[in-house]
C-alpha cells in the first residue's frame, strides 16, 4: 500500500472497523513462512493464531475486509454494488468458475464451506498473489481456487510434497 492508507469505512453506513482496503500479501507471506519455519504452524489449525507473534507492531495490520466473510455479508446487505465490486476485484483471477454477476452469486461464494480434505493436498492455488523462492522450496500466498480461503502454500522439490495452511477462519473476525 502507499504511504496513506485507504480504509473502507469512510462515509459508509456500517462500521468496517478500519480494515485495510487491500490484502498485504507480502506481509502475509513473510509472517506465515516465519511461523511455519519456527514449527508453530503444526500446533494450531489456523496460521492467524501464531503468525503475529514476535512481529513488529508497526508491520501488523488488521485482517483485510476481503478475508472477513461475516463482515462482507453485512456490507453486501447495506451496499450491494460497492461490496460486490470490491470482492470481485480482490478475487480476480482466483476463481475456477466464472465470476458471479449478481450479489446472490457473491453470497454463495461467501457461504461455501472450506475445501474437504483431498488425496494429495487440501487446497489448490493456481493463481498466486506472491511467491518466494527458498532454494528447492517455493512459498506461495493467495487464494484457494476452489473455496477462496487465504492460504500459504509450500512446494518442496526435495520431498515432492505440497502443503497448505489457512491463514484465517474467515467466518470469525
Amino acid at each position: 500500500m502507499s504511504g496513506t492508507r485507504k480504509y473502507l469505512d469512510r462515509d459508509r453506513t456500517i462500521a468496517l472497523e478500519g480494515r485495510p482496503y487491500e490484502v498485504d500479501w507480502v506481509t502475509l507471506l513473510g509472517a506465515g513462512r516465519s511461523a511455519v519455519q519456527r514449527g508453530r504452524a503444526d500446533e494450531v489449525p489456523l496460521l492467524s493464531e501464531v503468525i503475529w507473534e514476535d512481529m513488529d507492531s508497526a508491520v501488523v495490520t488488521p485482517r483485510p475486509a476481503a478475508l472477513d466473510y461475516a463482515l462482507m455479508r453485512r456490507w453486501l446487505d447495506v451496499d450491494e454494488s460497492a461490496a460486490m465490486t470490491y470482492l470481485l476485484d480482490a478475487w480476480r483471477g482466483s476463481m475456477n468458475a466464472p465470476e458471479p454477476d449478481t450479489p446472490d452469486g457473491v453470497r454463495a461464494i461467501l457461504n461455501q464451506r472450506s475445501c474437504p480434505p483431498k488425496k494429495e493436498w487440501q487446497h489448490f492455488m493456481y493463481i498466486v498473489k506472491r511467491r518466494f523462492q527458498d532454494g528447492p522450496r517455493e512459498w506461495y500466498v493467495g487464494y484457494c481456487n476452489d473455496c477462496l480461503e487465504a492460504l500459504l502454500m509450500l512446494d518442496d522439490d526435495r520431498t515432492n510434497e505440497i502443503r497448505t495452511w489457512t491463514f484465517y477462519d474467515q467466518e470469525m473476525a
